[in-house]
């Protein structure tokens, strides 16, 4: 049987910034104590840190994952020998992290994967992602009329991938563009309004597939993450899942920047909606949602943007502008 380490040791070099280690799923430096447990046929196992952001137990901050889960492409399956813990939830980000599609392993996993975080050890079966067939896409995209170029050339790069693409541009509705636009590119006129989240629902109401992927006109994502991102959708038809977060890498002046994974939930099924002025999110409960652990968003920055961003979001929002990232974004990237 050939198998595969899906785990890195935790001990690894801490961030300048902070002392918390990066789980070693997801990348979060979001570690945190925990009470939670798994229910083995044994016996009760308690862990005692557990990843915040995509809930992966640990049994000892300092342990080496060396001996954690395995599988052979065709099976995962929480041991409790292992110093890693997981339920199906979690265990569905481990699938997707190595492309491949679950199909829970009984009835109490299907159970277990609509109720997270349960204490029912995660099993599943699998299937490779690219044996299934392509979700329909739009891609929406938010800007200013001067970024109009940059969108455009940006969504051309991926466009095959897509059914469509509307970018909403920060201008009244009576505005049309200057110029003869690709076939299958749509440009729209409306305020920002000081709503980031309004904009984006503009988008969702008014684009035309069942699943809608939105971008800034400084962020890209590339051809293949889409085409996994699509396969994954049609994965998920009777689970119940409307959302799914991307990771971002951010880039200032060319330079990656520490504060990863920075999960987007940027891709949505058309009925959802977003909330908030500023650091806008979809609202819907975070059981339906996902991570496409192993995609990216590329997030282009400059420095001169970096350094006001926050305290421009925070004028919109008072307290909502995470000042603080600007120290995050000047930070280069410690990695695993």
């Amino acid at each position: 049987m050939h198998r595969i380490n899906c785990f890195r040791s935790v001990e690894i070099a801490l961030n300048t910034i902070t002392t918390e280690p990066r789980c070693s799923l997801c990348a979060a430096r979001k570690i945190k104590p925990s009470s939670r447990f798994l229910e083995f046929s044994q016996r009760r196992k308690y862990y005692e840190y557990e990843c915040s952001h995509c809930g992966l137990l640990y049994a000892d901050l300092k342990a080496a994952l060396h001996q954690a889960t395995y599988f052979d492409g065709h099976e995962i399956r929480c041991s409790q020998a292992d110093e890693v813990g997981f339920d199906i939830f979690t265990l569905k980000m481990i699938a997707i992290r190595y492309g491949l599609a679950i199909v829970p392993g009984d009835a109490a996993q299907e159970r277990a994967l609509a109720c997270p975080h349960s204490d029912v050890p995660g099993h599943a079966y699998t299937t490779p992602l690219g044996e299934f067939p392509l979700a329909s896409f739009a891609l929406g995209i938010m800007c200013r009329e001067s970024e109009l170029d940059r969108a455009v050339s940006s969504a051309c790069d991926v466009l095959h991938e897509f059914a469509e693409c509307l970018i909403v541009i920060d201008q009244q509705e009576s505005w049309h563009p200057t110029f003869e636009l690709p076939r299958g590119i749509r440009v729209l006129g409306r305020p920002l309004a000081q709503s980031f989240a309004a904009q984006r629902n503009f988008i969702q109401q008014n684009s035309r597939s069942p699943w809608v992927m939105q971008l800034d006109a400084d962020e890209t994502i590339s051809s293949l993450d889409v085409r996994k991102l699509r396969q994954l959708a049609t994965s998920m038809q009777g689970h119940g899942f409307v959302s799914i977060g991307i990771p971002r890498e951010n880039y200032v002046d060319g330079i990656r920047s520490d504060l990863y994974p920075d999960t987007q939930y940027r891709l949505n099924r058309s009925h959802v909606v977003f909330d908030g002025a500023v650091h806008e999110r979809p609202l819907r409960p975070w059981q339906v949602s996902t991570i496409a652990i192993g995609c990216n968003i590329t997030h282009h920055l400059d420095s001169a943007h970096v350094a006001t961003r926050s305290y421009q979001y925070d004028k919109i929002s008072p307290g909502l502008g995470r000042v603080h990232e600007r120290e995050e974004f000047a930070e280069p990237f410690l990695g695993m």
